[in-house]
């Protein structure tokens, strides 16, 4: 997810009264199912550092195909949150990119330069994860190719089409749930 649209849903969600302590309390379903893509690609990062398998080895692209269904099936269950929806939708065009890529998201490489100044000599990849577009990238608009960089973003970083639908997604989620009780864990109290 983009961060500086997770940062603007916490602004937003404070101007329009929300509470941030919601966001500790919400009630979200398979909540553990969150952090398998984190560790897994902190498996697979370790695993490449370690030489342990070729850099774009099937094992990466299995763990990112795996990472990817496991936030889909978070999305599911919680599709009654606002804007979970969207994020569905974000998900699942990333997951189509990657499954059309061998498991990969290829990033375009004057996207790459762009945000990092180079893509070392003899260096295939941006990162554990991702591939660089040549011919043989099915779908590459939807690949990562958005570049951002300072002034419009505080993180350097590629993203695709469905990084910024599943953040506009996650945004509208976390208003949601700042400004409405329904979603926390607490008790909804009656005003007298």
């Amino acid at each position: 997810m983009i961060p500086e649209m997770i940062f603007t849903a916490l602004i937003v969600g404070w101007i329009l009264h929300g509470r941030f302590m919601r966001l500790a309390d919400v009630r979200i379903k398979y909540v553990w199912m969150i952090f398998v893509p984190l560790g897994l690609y902190s498996a697979a990062l370790a695993a490449n550092h370690a030489h342990v398998f070729k850099p774009h080895s099937w094992v990466f692209g299995l763990a990112q195909a795996v990472g990817f269904l496991s936030m889909m099936v978070v999305a599911v269950a919680n599709r009654s949150i606002p804007g979970v929806k969207v994020v569905f939708a974000g998900l699942a065009l990333n997951a189509v990119a990657i499954l059309a890529n061998g498991g990969f998201m290829p990033a375009a490489s004057d996207a790459v330069k762009s945000v990092y100044g180079s893509i070392p000599a003899g260096d295939t990849s941006a990162t554990v994860r991702h591939a660089i577009i040549d011919a043989h990238t099915r779908l590459s608009f939807l690949c990562d190719v958005i570049a951002a960089k300072w002034p419009y973003a505080l993180v350097r970083s590629v993203y695709s089409v469905g990084d910024v639908i599943t953040s506009a997604g996650a945004l509208i989620a976390i208003v949601a749930i700042m400004r409405n009780p329904a979603y926390s864990k607490q008790p909804v109290l009656k005003e007298a």
